[in-house]
């Protein structure tokens, strides 16, 4: 499993992806910009998405 499945299966990603309003959207965008997830970074890499996107 490589880092981008890991975000594919992660279930706050999962959750911010479903529902683009709630706290979870807000989360991982917090972390995605602030703290660089290395499994968030892998998924838009691989994907071209923001891992809270849909």
């Amino acid at each position: 499993m490589n880092k981008a499945d890991f975000c594919v299966d992660c279930w706050c990603c999962k959750k911010a992806r479903e529902k683009p309003g709630s706290f979870w959207h807000g989360f991982v965008k917090f972390i995605y910009h602030s703290l660089w997830c290395p499994y968030c970074k892998a998924y838009e890499k691989e994907t071209g998405k923001n891992p809270y996107e849909k």
